[in-house]
């Protein structure tokens, strides 16, 4: 994977946990349950030192669907 694609993916999941904890309210420790992954790799993916892989992106990418208000 190359710099560039880390780095739009790195800043794709750490907007969606953003939104998800700011927004929406839920703790890191319930994203990382219903994401079925680690509380560390959530930390770790919030401070864009790592990337969730494409099944926990798309998780979270529905989180973020299910849980957003609609305008």
């Amino acid at each position: 994977m190359s710099l560039g694609d880390f780095s739009s993916k790195s800043f794709k999941q750490r907007v969606y946990i953003h939104a998800l904890i700011n927004h929406v309210k839920i703790n890191t420790d319930i994203m990382a349950g219903l994401l079925e992954v680690p509380l560390e790799l959530i930390e770790n993916v919030y401070a864009g030192k790592a990337l969730l892989d494409d099944n926990s992106s798309l998780k979270l990418l529905k989180l973020i669907a299910i849980y957003s208000k609609p305008s």
